[in-house]
């Protein structure tokens, strides 16, 4: 289908730095409280349940709750399931030869 969903879960006190330098990103608060920074643009939004943004230049970002948040997020391409962050905070794009975390390929 070209895209991919997931919920994703961000602790109290969390502070993550993300960079989807291959995929685009949709996101949007469904519980909880929290903040996005872009990092590549400026600017900070807050974020509650019903609110979403869009990060359609792969810019860099911080997403923080102090309480703890949950959103969903949709991804273009889709993630295929053995993607991890990488040391940039970014995923990869799927080749064909990513292992699966038991080290056997797809």
């Amino acid at each position: 289908m070209g895209h991919s969903l997931h919920e994703t879960y961000i602790k109290p006190g969390q502070a993550l730095h993300m960079w989807y330098k291959n995929h685009k990103e949709s996101v949007i608060c469904i519980d909880g409280e929290g903040q996005i920074e872009d990092l590549t643009e400026g600017g900070k939004w807050a974020l509650e349940p019903g609110v979403m943004y869009a990060l359609d230049k792969h810019q860099q970002h911080i997403l923080s709750s102090e309480k703890g948040m949950t959103v969903l997020c949709v991804f273009t391409p889709s993630l295929v399931g053995p993607e991890d962050h990488d040391e940039q905070g970014s995923y990869p794009l799927y080749d064909g030869q990513l292992p699966l975390p038991d080290g056997r390929g797809l």
